[in-house]
């Protein structure tokens, strides 16, 4: 029998935002953070992540997945995973994660990518904080290898500039919508 689900608003949730210290083991964290600067890369999908590497952060998305789900109490599935390097000088600027119709008429069902989440793997530089607009005020976010900051995806965020990079974080993002392809191997 087909159980017709429909998840919370994330719109009208209280604990949008989590910060987890010490998910994984810093030097673990940092191994992760030279190999991708190795690379060469601005970004790496969980694909191009080689051997071993691709190994560990395989674990650390299934961490990051099981804290998601515990801390928002709602069945998640990963949708991407990758390892972003930031440059001296490279920022993002305010943005979303969200992605469905148009945020002031979404509804719960619509929004395809619910929650993100960010994974410190070094902090050999300055600046570059995540930063998370909340309701009263903004959320800056130090860097520490291994912390995890857990957002829903709609929460408008940043990054500031990085000066004497490189900032290398573990990106992921989140759905409650299992994949076509999930469905179909039932």
């Amino acid at each position: 029998m087909k159980r017709d689900f429909k998840p919370p608003s994330i719109f009208k949730m209280k604990n949008k935002m989590a910060k987890f210290d010490n998910v994984a083991k810093p030097e673990d964290c940092v191994e992760l953070a030279e190999y991708a600067i190795s690379r060469r890369q601005k970004e790496l999908s969980l694909d191009e992540i080689e051997g071993r590497h691709q190994t560990y952060t395989l674990m650390l998305r299934s961490m990051i997945l099981s804290l998601s789900q515990s801390h928002f109490e709602e069945t998640l599935y990963p949708m991407e995973t990758r390892l972003v390097i930031y440059q001296d000088g490279d920022d993002m600027g305010w943005h979303n994660d969200y992605s469905g119709k148009d945020l002031d008429e979404a509804r719960p069902d619509d929004c395809v990518r619910r929650y993100s989440a960010t994974m410190y793997l070094n902090d050999t530089y300055d600046g570059g904080q995540l930063v998370l607009q909340d309701t009263e005020k903004d959320v800056p976010v130090d860097a520490e290898p291994g912390r995890v900051v857990l957002y829903a995806a709609h929460i408008t965020h940043g990054t500031r500039p990085v000066v004497g990079g490189p900032r290398v974080t573990m990106n992921m993002s989140m759905t409650h919508i299992r994949s076509e392809s999930e469905v179909a191997s039932e």
